[in-house]
């Protein structure tokens, strides 16, 4: 499932990208419930500070967000389809998280993180999750 979500984030990315010298990266990984999430961000290069709950309401606003920024942010989709097309991505990866909780994750700002990013950690019942999404130069 992790493949199949990831997949998709792939594609939003690749056409929501703006054509300026931005990029995007999204990226989706499952963590078992013993790895550390401040670990784990070190391996990919980010400085965990700490995590903060947020409410899923806003976690689901921020994913549709992101999906729909840059290039595809301009694009005139009919709202249904839309919502359609991002139930489909944000079902997949609830069905996938199980979660419990919804954290955002802060990180500290001794090293280059992006333009803008957004990164989330999703407590499950088995396993966590790790969104994020990061828009550099």
């Amino acid at each position: 499932m992790r493949d199949y979500l990831q997949g998709i984030l792939d594609a939003y990315a690749v056409f929501g990208m703006p054509p300026s010298e931005l990029s995007y990266d999204y990226q989706i990984f499952e963590l078992e419930k013993s790895e550390k999430v401040e670990e784990f961000l070190l391996k990919s290069g980010y400085t965990f500070s700490h995590a903060e709950k947020i409410e899923e309401s806003y976690f689901k606003e921020k994913v549709r967000g992101w999906l729909f920024s840059g290039s595809l942010g301009k694009m005139h989709f009919d709202s249904q389809r839309k919502e359609a097309k991002f139930n489909i991505f944000y079902d997949a990866f609830i069905l996938m998280a199980e979660p419990d909780s919804f954290n955002k994750c802060i990180l500290k700002e001794n090293g280059f993180i992006g333009v803008m990013y957004d990164f989330f950690l999703i407590e499950g019942k088995e396993k966590n999750s790790i969104l994020y999404f990061v828009s550099s130069d």
